[in-house]
């Protein structure tokens, strides 16, 4: 197979890796088959009733060119709230609860019946500045913030230790990651009452962070909420459902906002394009609106070359110049984490929760 391009991409080979390239049927799609509705590939299972938002069931694929699955049919059920999931596990309705809340870690290690599963992931969870509005726009203000925020606290008694701290928007799992070299930022009660003076964030100021509906992110922002009341700021904490919390933050309504960013593609630059790069403004997720031309050249700088000591030298640079410019507060890298039947054999786990059930034998 030959592909011909326009120029340079030393991500392309990466990009072909993504499911969206998967092989499909050429009959089928010359017939103008709907694939966003029909179920077609080459894996271990066919898809045999789907209900959207509710459930979805497969069976073994007997045409399947590789080693048979221990198990047959596998079901795999919708339910929103991670207690919920948990509670299947617990009562024998599931195998298997994905996307476990790290508040539940504890009752799963000591629940003899169930085992916790946990590998770190490819995310990078964070607060993000709006740098397009008052007072972000000012680097001070993002600053003393970042020195008014406990986040090792946040992350200990939110994350529960899940993950390790971040300091990189580049995930240790990514080439060329500085993550074990640039330090996580540290709270300074003083420098924070000098910087906010400077700032002109004066004590009654109000500021606001959106969060999604989600628990984790909301007990992030509780926390934030409680520390800067020690600096007479009123942080007023806006919780909605995913889709008018995007809306929200593609309008610039928010101060702050909590997300995680987690590359399909897995390779250095998505890492940074998307949520840095001013082609993207306004764009998931970069609605801290911020851009830096000197950043973007770095970015577009390091799909232009295959030389691998270059592309190290080209995405550093662009780390560092992240971490000084400061349009995210970091928490943490994320991890995986389910919950499982004590009885289900252990299986080597994705980064993350697209799993390949054909291997739990």
């Amino acid at each position: 197979m030959k592909f011909t391009l326009k120029e340079i991409d030393a991500t392309f080979l990466k990009a072909l890796g993504h499911p969206a390239v998967s092989i499909v049927s050429k009959k089928f799609v010359e017939n103008g088959g709907d694939l966003t509705k029909d179920c077609l590939g080459t894996g271990a299972y066919v898809l045999d009733e789907w209900v959207q938002n509710d459930h979805a069931n497969f069976s073994y694929n007997k045409y399947y060119w590789g080693a048979e699955p221990k198990y047959k049919n596998i079901e795999m059920k919708v339910i929103p709230e991670s207690s919920q999931r948990l509670i299947e596990v617990e009562s024998g309705g599931m195998d298997l609860a994905l996307k476990i809340d790290p508040n539940d870690i504890k009752s799963i290690e000591e629940n003899e019946d169930l085992k916790l599963l946990k590998k770190m992931d490819n995310s990078v969870h964070f607060i993000g500045f709006n740098m397009a509005k008052k007072p972000f726009d000012n680097k001070i203000a993002r600053q003393a913030i970042v020195n008014a925020i406990d986040m090792e606290s946040i992350f200990k008694t939110v994350y529960m230790n899940s993950g390790t701290l971040a300091s990189s928007p580049v995930n240790p799992n990514f080439k060329y990651s500085l993550a074990g070299e640039l330090k996580p930022y540290n709270k300074n009660i003083e420098k924070a009452k000098e910087l906010f003076a400077k700032a002109n964030i004066k004590d009654d100021s109000e500021l606001t962070i959106y969060v999604s509906d989600n628990q984790t992110r909301v007990n992030v922002a509780t926390m934030m909420q409680d520390q800067l009341k020690d600096f007479g700021i009123n942080l007023k904490v806006v919780r909605l459902e995913w889709g008018a919390f995007m809306d929200a933050l593609k309008n610039g309504d928010h101060n702050m906002f909590i997300m995680s960013w987690n590359p399909s593609i897995i390779d250095t630059h998505y890492e940074l394009y998307q949520p840095f790069h001013s082609n993207n403004k306004g764009i998931g997720p970069n609605f801290t609106f911020y851009g830096n031309k000197d950043l973007d050249t770095l970015i577009d700088q390091g799909t232009q070359t295959f030389d691998d000591s270059k592309r190290k030298e080209i995405y550093e640079k662009a780390q560092r110049l992240i971490y000084e410019d400061m349009p995210w507060m970091y928490i943490c890298y994320g991890e995986t984490l389910m919950a499982a039947s004590k009885d289900l054999p252990d299986f080597d786990m994705e980064a993350g929760y697209a799993q390949r059930y054909k291997n739990i034998r």
